[in-house]
């Protein structure tokens, strides 16, 4: 069987593995509140074009309850649910 043909020199360089990393620019969004980070405006940027916006924060007890359902498949015990919605300092 014949092996296929190598891509070219100047193929290979075209592809986007071999190219030079070059900072981008990060988009300009309307909502300067919530990003966080520059990916964070990069979703926020994709979410505007289409017309939606960003859901409010959730509250810590909805977190921990998405959190271990997701991980263990059952819902927090009291007193975790309680140390995490209560911890001082948050």
């Amino acid at each position: 069987m014949a092996e296929p043909p190598k891509p070219s020199r100047s193929k290979r360089n075209v592809h986007w593995a071999f190219r030079s990393i070059k900072a981008g620019t990060v988009p300009q969004v309307r909502n300067k509140r919530w990003p966080r980070n520059s990916v964070d405006r990069y979703v926020l940027a994709k979410m505007e074009a289409a017309g939606l916006v960003p859901n409010p924060l959730a509250a810590r007890r909805a977190l921990i309850r998405r959190v271990t359902y997701n991980l263990i498949g059952l819902p927090p015990t009291p007193k975790r649910g309680r140390g995490f919605c209560f911890r001082p300092g948050t």
